[in-house]
């Protein structure tokens, strides 16, 4: 829905999920996870929820 939005007002800017490590690791290792990241349908932020570092940038 932001990403139409943005279309709509002529804003050009890729859009990405920020998602916690352990998350990336659950959600992601099932097959529809596996999926999503094969077809490249979501940009992701892996972030390490304790440093608050990003540890990995997996765009589509």
């Amino acid at each position: 829905m932001y990403s139409q939005i943005l279309n709509e007002m002529g804003v050009e800017r890729g859009l990405y999920l920020a998602i916690s490590q352990p998350t990336f690791n659950s959600v992601f290792a099932i097959e529809l996870g596996q999926v999503l990241l094969k077809n490249q349908i979501v940009k992701l932020i892996v972030f390490n929820d304790e440093s608050e570092a990003i540890v990995q940038w997996i765009p589509a």
